[in-house]
């Protein structure tokens, strides 16, 4: 029994000494960090003065160049623009942005964008008219696609699969809708058929903000 009592204490004693070699350890590591950032404090310092007003350069950078692309198109399209502005009610600057070039407010819960998306050769641009439950008119106002299948995307057979009621984003498919938000894309256009649906999509999102 004694024996076996020295053997506990024994090994409570190893317990112990490792646990305080442990502790010495740490605390041996914890005044090594200190010491490091104290010396390195200085240059710590300086390279935050340095990164701080790089990162705002950068913000501000980004910020002017979204301004800019925005002028870009609105310079480029002006003449649309402008006949859309003369015949508009109610234009809705807050629901605008780099490509969204213009939000209408047409009234009974009624809303029309001016959209940018990017197509295969170039940006396109859709007039949207939705409400909350369905959009209800989709129409190309410019687009570059190629001759062969891309312009079939101005085509009405095309354009009404799009004009369908919506519960969230609609969704580009092949040879087959399996939900009611499916829009089925044309068949060798599949990058411009995805370009017009996003496009209708960020319209979408817009107008889920007014419910």
């Amino acid at each position: 029994m004694g024996i076996i009592r020295k053997d506990i204490a024994s090994h409570c004693g190893k317990e112990c000494e490792l646990s305080s070699k442990s502790d010495e350890f740490e605390s041996f590591h914890f005044m090594e960090a200190l010491v490091f950032l104290e010396d390195n404090m200085k240059a710590i310092k300086q390279s935050l003065e340095i990164l701080i007003p790089l990162l705002f350069l950068c913000f501000i950078t980004g910020l002017v160049y979204g301004s800019i692309q925005s002028n870009d198109f609105e310079n480029r399209f002006e003449d649309i623009i402008k006949e859309y502005d003369s015949k508009k009610l109610a234009r809705m600057k807050g629901s605008e942005s780099e490509s969204v070039l213009r939000a209408y407010d047409l009234g009974a819960d009624n809303l029309s964008f001016l959209v940018l998306t990017q197509g295969y050769e170039d940006v396109i641009l859709l007039e949207v008219e939705l409400d909350h439950k369905s959009v209800r008119d989709v129409q190309v106002l410019y687009h570059d696609e190629t001759e062969d299948y891309g312009t079939y995307v101005e085509e009405d057979w095309y354009l009404n699969r799009l004009m369908i009621p919506y519960d969230g984003p609609l969704k580009s498919v092949k040879y087959r809708k399996n939900s009611a938000d499916d829009v089925i894309a044309i068949t060798g256009a599949t990058i411009t058929s995805d370009a017009v649906v996003a496009g209708v999509n960020k319209c979408i999102e817009k107008m889920e903000g007014f419910k």
